[in-house]
């Protein structure tokens, strides 16, 4: 079940993306290149994010394992 989902900003993904998302089992992280998403819209998207998770609206149907930082399919 999807608990938590939230954008973090960084300063680097691999092979010149510019978002990424990871994920493991009730959680959802969106990497975003800091040059590319302010802190006042992540903070943003990440509300509106868990509101739909909150509401139930947004569900997880993750078989795999709860190993850390698992690029999404």
């Amino acid at each position: 079940m999807l608990t938590t989902a939230r954008i973090e900003r960084v300063n680097h993904l691999p092979g010149g993306k510019t978002a990424m998302a990871f994920e493991r089992e009730g959680e959802l992280v969106f990497r975003v290149l800091k040059t590319d998403v302010t802190e006042r819209v992540a903070t943003r998207l990440t509300r509106l994010m868990q509101q739909e998770i909150d509401s139930g609206t947004w569900t997880q149907n993750w078989p795999g394992d709860n190993s850390p930082g698992q690029p999404a399919h």
